[in-house]
């Protein structure tokens, strides 16, 4: 075997022993195995932490640490024990003494990144923060002026709160290794505002926009750059001046003398003519200095509604009225709203997009601003507010579109709990223009202040009649009902009327003679031999198969209000159809409902003659009602 193979090999068996050793629980025999893998690979830091972490786990760090310290002491100028040592140390969190070791490597091997690394994570959670820079400072020569390791010194120098060295390394790694750039100005300003340094912060943003010029706005690659020289002036609460700057951008992108210059690079003095290119270039400058504008303004608001107190915010909203005043409609739009929006200016805001709804509801490009105003108001919780505003700009939209606000109004109404609005909006509406939710909390409130009209409504035999009828019926009392059969009936033969007014004296049990009359006119009390040979007119009362299912009604009608022999018309449903197992079933479970288990039953045994399937339902029914009649119930 070659040397590798067999150090390999033998490296294998040692780590089967580990955990054969360990369940013999021979653990010091374990930890030399771990020595003997450790010396012959040292530079294998995941074996070095293994290792450690086993030792801890069965309290032998004194074997491990001490052989190693031993090793040191005989070989003082290898530096792989020191490191080996410093790594266990470190994963055993005694940083001291691991940073100790690491010095000891270094010294022997200045030259190792790793090492330098390794001791400069340890010395700055240790909060030796003046060691940690050295070694950075030794990394940033190590590796070839590295930025990365000047950009570690600023930060650890930002944690001293030596905030002077840390704009100087900043500077030496973003800016004095590069050619000059406005984006890395840009870089330092963002890290020293993270860090809250915010007067070198600003000149070195400030910096960054000289060398930006024109193209800050103009080149959407800048526009990040706006962002955070926005942000850090509007910490320093120079929001004007920054305001100012973004103007000058912005203005600066429809300048022409950049796109001459720039054609004349492309396509040589030749090409100035070219105007259809010009244009196209100087709108495409417009339209980011625009998109630039909204999002640095966006951002304002932002850290103002971040870092500012509710005093200074009062002091912003007046700079933000001032800033909107010269605006254009498409500029509040695009770049007041967004400010306001962002700042958490909710009063601003909303009277920004009242006044574009108010002044052109139907622009497309005001398309969405009653739904974001409204939206806004309810957060707000200005139900009363919104209302008056939506009332108000009724007028301006087209007739076909105001009554959807005025639903809108009155749903704000009834928020606000204003009742007497709401109802007077809905009202206005009309009947025939209300669906759905609207008409039926208009339903509601007529119910509650005007029980006639509704059945009047009612009375219509419309779709918006027959939603009232529903309605009423559902939640009014008998009378109302009453008043809506009525109504309706005035339209219909005589016959209808007495139906619906026994079915609704059945619904609410009533006992009052009428409701007997109503039964007995519809059904006709004459004799089978007063009726044989002579023909119904049934518009007066009723005749055929309907006949038959009133006759129910009516005897349930009498069984409920304990009036008369239901007993004789109950059974109505069974002379129509005495064939037909489903009647049986019924009435079997309308006795069942009265609690006269015994004729339920008796019901059910003629259910079961006619339908014996053994799915038949009646079997489940009357089975608990065995003991209660004390005979057997139907099941065969």
């Amino acid at each position: 075997l070659g040397a590798d193979d067999r150090k390999s090999r033998i490296a294998t068996l040692r780590r089967g022993l580990i955990p054969a050793l360990t369940q013999l629980k021979d653990y010091p025999g374990a930890v030399d195995q771990y020595i003997e893998l450790i010396n012959n690979y040292p530079e294998d830091e995941a074996l070095t932490t293994e290792a450690a972490l086993y030792v801890q786990k069965y309290q032998r760090e004194k074997q491990l640490l001490d052989f190693y310290s031993k090793t040191i002491q005989q070989s003082p100028r290898d530096y792989r024990w020191s490191m080996a040592l410093a790594r266990m140390q470190s994963s055993l969190e005694d940083y001291p003494a691991a940073i100790d070791a690491y010095g000891k490597s270094i010294a022997i091997r200045p030259d190792r990144t790793d090492l330098h690394i390794a001791r400069a994570t340890l010395e700055e959670r240790l909060l030796r923060f003046d060691d940690a820079a050295s070694d950075c400072e030794h990394l940033y020569q190590l590796a070839y002026k590295d930025p990365k390791w000047m950009e570690k010194i600023a930060e650890v120098r930002t944690r001293q709160g030596r905030n002077a060295d840390a704009v100087a390394a900043l500077k030496t790694a973003l800016i004095a290794v590069a050619p000059e750039r406005a984006g890395n100005y840009f870089e330092v300003a963002r890290r020293l505002e993270g860090w809250g340094i915010l007067e070198p912060a600003k000149t070195f943003a400030e910096q960054g926009i000289g060398l930006a010029g024109d193209e800050l706005l103009a080149s959407q690659e800048n526009h990040e750059a706006a962002k955070t020289f926005v942000r850090v002036m509007t910490r320093l609460r120079q929001q004007e001046k920054a305001y100012t700057t973004l103007q000058n951008a912005m203005n600066a992108a429809s300048n022409s003398l950049p796109v001459l210059k720039e054609q004349v690079a492309k396509q040589g003095i030749a090409g100035v003519s070219d105007k259809e290119w010009r244009e196209h270039v100087l709108a495409t400058r417009k339209q980011n200095a625009r998109s630039g504008m909204r999002t640095a303004l966006t951002e304002m608001g932002a850290t103002v509604s971040r870092y500012f107190t509710p005093e200074q915010k009062v002091t912003f909203a007046a700079f933000a009225e001032t800033l909107r005043a010269p605006m254009s409609d498409a500029d509040v739009r695009e770049f007041a709203i967004p400010l306001a929006q962002a700042a958490g200016l909710a009063e601003q805001e909303a009277t920004w997009r009242y006044g574009l709804v108010t002044k052109a509801p139907m622009d497309p490009a005001n398309s969405g601003q009653l739904g974001a105003f409204e939206q806004l108001q309810r957060q707000r919780l200005k139900f009363s507010e919104l209302a008056q505003q939506l009332e108000n700009v009724v007028p301006r939209f087209p007739p076909q579109f105001r009554n959807a606000v005025v639903l809108d109004a009155a749903e704000a109404y009834r928020a606000a709990g204003d009742t007497d609005n709401e109802f007077r909006l809905l009202s206005s509406v009309g009947v025939n223009s209300l669906a759905g939710a609207n008409q039926a909390r208009w339903f509601a409130l007529l119910l509650k202040r005007d029980p006639q009209k509704l059945a009047q409504i009612a009375g219509a035999w419309l779709p918006w009649g027959q939603a009232a009828a529903d309605f009423a019926l559902a939640n009014g009392d008998a009378e109302l009902a009453n008043a809506v059969v009525a109504a309706r009936s005035s339209s219909r033969p005589p016959v209808w009327g007495k139906s619906y007014t026994a079915l609704v004296g059945l619904y609410f049990a009533e006992s009052e003679p009428a409701i007997n009359t109503a039964f007995v006119n519809a059904l006709g009390d004459q004799t089978i031999a007063e009726r044989v040979g002579k023909q119904v007119d049934r518009n007066i009362q009723l005749a055929g198969d309907i006949w038959f299912y009133y006759a129910s009604r009516y005897g349930e009608y009498l069984a409920d209000t304990r009036q008369g022999t239901p007993e004789g018309f109950l059974p109505a449903e069974l002379e129509h159809s005495p064939a037909s197992a489903d009647r049986y079933l019924s009435l079997g479970d309308y006795y069942m409902d009265l609690g006269d288990t015994g004729k339920a039953i008796e019901q059910y045994k003629y259910t079961l003659e006619l339908a014996p399937a053994p799915s038949c339902p009646v079997r489940l029914r009357a089975a608990p009602w065995r003991a209660s009649v004390g005979k057997t119930a139907p099941t065969e």
